[in-house]
């Protein structure tokens, strides 16, 4: 489809997510005619315009894009250098692009992929601190202090998600 080629595959982009509904397709585009500049867009499943849901500030890139298993928001890992150092956020939007939170990840956070927990409080990523690629999750209300979810005694691979009843990773 469009909107696959125009957000790339494995390692040159995001995968696309479909809405909670099946409505719509979210994905990312890099126009990359000036400078750099990532937005999400979204396009209706049977066809048409893509929309534009945002677009990041200038000098920041999205390597990863989920949506919400329970009410559709948003979340997306983006990066950009600030000072000469690596910042790493978790943006949460609506799915009209209205911003809701950004929560900062550890510098040693693997910056391609995050999902959604199953309840939609949290966001699990890989985090790299002990050269194991563990899951933590960080939440999105209150207190984001990232919580090890896992504990492997060697690398894993960096993509994860849960079973659909939501009880195992």
């Amino acid at each position: 489809s469009g909107a696959a080629s125009a957000a790339g595959e494995g390692a040159e982009g995001p995968l696309p997510r479909i809405s909670l509904d099946g409505k719509w397709i979210f994905y990312v585009q890099n126009n990359e005619k000036q400078a750099p500049t990532f937005r999400i867009l979204r396009i209706p499943i049977e066809g048409g315009e893509p929309l534009e849901v945002t677009t990041l500030p200038e000098g920041s890139t999205i390597s990863a894009l989920d949506l919400s298993p329970v009410d559709g928001r948003i979340a997306y890992l983006a990066r950009r250098q600030v000072n000469r150092a690596l910042e790493i956020t978790v943006t949460i939007i609506a799915a009209n692009g209205r911003p809701i939170k950004t929560l900062p990840l550890p510098p040693t956070a693997w910056i391609g992929f995050i999902r959604w927990t199953p309840d939609g409080r949290s966001i699990a990523f890989n985090d790299n601190r002990d050269k194991s690629g563990d899951i933590w999750t960080i939440p999105v209300a209150g207190k984001s202090t990232p919580k090890r979810l896992t504990n492997f005694k060697t690398p894993v691979t960096r993509h994860f998600d849960w079973t659909q009843d939501g009880k195992q990773l």
